[in-house]
Formats: C-alpha cells, structure tokens, sequence
C-alpha cells in the first residue's frame, strides 16, 4: 500500500506530494517543475531521519521531511491524510515496543 501526504498554500493548491510505500525512498511529486532546491531539501530531510540518524526508509520519515519543507514556506501547510497518519503512528508504536527494558525514547 502507497501512503501520501500533500503540501498545500492558502488556497488550497497542491504543491508537492509525498508517496511512499514504507519500503525506501518516497517519490516526490511536485506541481511544477522538478521542484529544484525544494526537492534538495526533502531529499535531505529524509535522508537524515527523524533522528539525524538517517533514515530507515519509513512513511514518517517521509512526513517528517514534508514538515520540514512545510516550516520552511510561508502560506503553506502540510496535510497528511488519516491512513498515512496511522501508518506513522503505527510505526511509532513498533519501534517503542521493540526497544529493550529501561531504553530511553
């Protein structure tokens, strides 16, 4: 299954889009253009992971790179559909319970 999460402006226009199946890389998908330095910094996001520790290919790995870009631009906001918003808690919630007795999150 795809999981997406749109960047927006005031008006409702889309931006970019994220897909990701939770398995590597997202595709962005950018309303004009190739989206140039935006795209470098979702890239970069990414790759860096939550943690700045890089990423490990998951769906909220993707939104959090989207957040990023979205803190970046004035007029825009970030809109993450409720499946890809469970996908992540899900995820979450995975690598919580796989963490050993007394770790700190």
């Amino acid at each position: 299954m795809d999981y997406t999460a749109t960047i927006k402006d005031e008006q409702g226009r889309e931006f970019v889009t994220g897909t990701s199946d939770g398995k590597g890389m997202p595709k962005w998908d950018f309303y004009t253009g190739d989206g140039g330095p935006f795209r470098e910094l979702l890239e970069q996001a990414y790759e860096e992971g939550l943690y700045s520790t890089g990423s490990i290919g998951l769906v909220r790995d993707m939104v959090y790179a989207m957040t990023r870009l979205a803190d970046e631009l004035d007029g825009y906001e970030l809109d993450v559909p409720a499946v890809t918003n469970k996908k992540t808690e899900d995820e979450a919630r995975k690598e919580i319970d796989s963490l050993p007795d007394g770790a700190v999150f």
